[in-house]
């Protein structure tokens, strides 16, 4: 047995870890294809993954594949790149190592043997070639043995195995041929698979059957996922992972050869199941969505909830024009009335209903147990509105009337009746600067803290002024002679109780945008003595701004009113 050196290819992971490979050709190409010179039926190698070709006495590598680049410390390898002895590469975490002389093993090729002895070998079992051989046909007379390109070189020392073609040291050397695929003269190689090989013609590879469907033409290589791999050790899964078997497919020497075509046709198959299986799926989703469509109605029936009742509030709720009365509607907590549940501290109203008739005010919302309506007539005729309750899913109806006259206007008159003719010129006159004294004390006062309802009270006291000075005027009149002073004395009245009445309206709007401006940034201990202030400053029980801040006083602030009204009015 002869030794001899070249240049080789030895893998160090995966499962072909410690084989080696000659490079003996102008070219050696590592991929996934049968023509290929080392064959990787992996789904990450592409068809052609790398080419080391020579280069005068040198060896480059360059990378074919632009998903999975063949790496070098890390790195991908630029093309044309040297190697150099014993210098480690990757490709897809499959680590080589490139010898440039290497010692291998020689001895006399025998006869290739006729029958399958070589398939019960346990070393080699069935397929007996490996990933990456190849075999050429020998040009000795009477031999039909073959030398496989990229052999297995890890243990030639030894006596070869039955069947296997070793190279004849006084054998004429097979003539060189291009590494691209076997030339017509090639034998038959088993190739790793479910399908039986078959002789066929020379040169060819012929499977049992023919795969289904077409053959895909493009490039159909996985891209590596990126799993913790380090330089100079193959990652886990190509250490952990099995070659891929080729599965029936075409003439491999095809160059849209696809071994993984077969394999895909396979698995779109299985997808399609059997058709009972599929029936009993289709009627099971059937039943599903029937369960779903069921459960909903039933949810639906179950939350649908039964339409409201009416109910009529007993009596009526009567009111006259420019009159503000309050009304309140008692509830439970468990049964509360749809509406606001917040009260605005600023005073402004919250109207729950507006109609040309009246207007209804829902004034402390937030009071529990009773609504407290305030509601103020606009001018003569009915409306309704309604309190909604969605627990008991009932709704009550309340009607208000309008009728009457302004009961300020209404008790002016009353006034002025009750003087005419009963009381004497001269008693009206001393009515009169009565009046007026008492107004112009008033006014005078009503800048000193605590008296601000003095706004309000000289305004009545120039009313009645003017009140008693017309009825004067018109008692005197009737005689035919109204002298001069009692004309003087009906404008002084008059011209007082406009000014008062001005005065009042611009003091009072001043007071609630200081009670409105505390509310931002004061205590509240601050916005109580204002709001009182406020209060006082209208004086008025009438008012429905004297009411509706009363109300918050009271419930919102828990304070309590003890200041006096001004003009009483019993028609309210």
């Amino acid at each position: 047995m002869k030794t001899a050196t070249a240049p080789c290819l030895e893998i160090l992971t995966g499962d072909l870890s410690g084989r080696r490979y000659r490079v003996e050709d102008a070219e050696f190409v590592i991929g996934r294809a049968p023509t290929c010179d080392l064959v990787l039926p992996k789904r990450y190698i592409s068809r052609e993954h790398a080419r080391i070709s020579r280069a005068g006495r040198d060896y480059v590598i360059e990378g074919l594949s632009e998903k999975n680049p063949v790496t070098l410390r890390g790195r991908p390898v630029r093309p044309g790149h040297r190697l150099e002895d014993g210098q480690e590469f990757e490709v897809c975490g499959i680590r080589f190592r490139f010898l440039a002389q290497a010692e291998v093993a020689g001895g006399r090729r025998p006869a290739k043997e006729t029958d399958d002895s070589w398939a019960s070998d346990p070393d080699f079992g069935r397929p007996e070639q490996r990933p990456g051989q190849r075999s050429d046909p020998g040009e000795a007379s009477g031999d039909s043995g073959e030398r496989p390109r990229g052999r297995d070189l890890r243990d030639e020392s030894a006596a070869p195995p039955r069947g296997l073609p070793v190279e004849d040291d006084d054998a004429t050397p097979p003539p060189r041929r291009h590494a691209r695929g076997p030339s017509e003269d090639d034998l038959p190689v088993p190739v790793r698979g479910s399908g039986a090989v078959k002789r066929s013609a020379p040169g060819k590879v012929v499977f049992d059957a023919e795969p289904e469907g077409d053959d895909d033409s493009e490039e159909r290589t996985a891209e590596l996922p990126a799993v913790g791999s380090r330089a100079g050790g193959g990652s886990r899964e190509s250490q952990n992972e099995r070659t891929a078997e080729l599965g029936k497919v075409k003439d491999p020497n095809d160059p849209d050869y696809d071994p993984f075509a077969e394999v895909d046709r396979r698995k779109k198959e299985e997808k399609k199941g059997d058709p009972g299986r599929e029936k009993a799926l289709r009627a099971l989703m059937v039943l599903g969505a029937g369960g779903i469509l069921l459960a909903a109605v039933i949810i639906y029936k179950t939350q649908q909830k039964k339409p409201y009742v009416l109910e009529r509030h007993t009596g009526v709720i009567r009111v006259a024009i420019d009159q503000t009365v309050r009304f309140e509607e008692p509830w439970s907590q468990v049964d509360p009335p749809q509406g606001r549940r917040t009260t605005p501290l600023d005073g402004e109203p919250y109207f729950f209903h507006r109609d040309r008739v009246a207007d209804v005010e829902w004034a402390v919302p937030h009071v529990k147990t009773k609504c407290i309506f305030l509601i103020r007539g606009i001018e003569p005729g009915a409306m309704e509105f309604d309190l909604v309750f969605p627990e008991s899913r009932r709704v009550k109806r309340f009607t208000v009337e309008v009728e009457g006259d302004n009961p300020h206007d209404v008790a002016r008159e009353r006034r002025r009746a009750e003087m005419k003719g009963k009381v004497s010129a001269h008693q009206l006159r001393q009515k009169a600067e009565a009046h007026m004294a008492s107004g112009e004390t008033y006014v005078k006062e009503r800048d000193i803290t605590a008296r601000e309802g003095n706004y309000r009270l000289a305004v009545i006291e120039f009313t009645r002024a003017v009140d008693s000075a017309v009825l004067l005027r018109d008692q005197l009149a009737q005689g035919g002679i109204v002298p001069g002073d009692v004309a003087e004395l009906v404008r002084r009245a008059e011209d007082a109780e406009a000014k008062a009445r001005n005065d009042y309206d611009e003091f009072v709007h001043r007071e609630l945008a200081k009670y409105r401006a505390t509310l931002q940034k004061n205590t509240t201990f601050e916005r109580v003595e204002q709001l009182k202030r406020t209060l006082r400053a209208i004086n008025h029980e009438c008012d429905l701004r004297f009411i509706r801040l009363k109300l918050i006083l009271q419930n919102s602030f828990n304070g309590t009113w003890t200041g006096g009204g001004g003009e009483v009015c019993t028609e309210r």
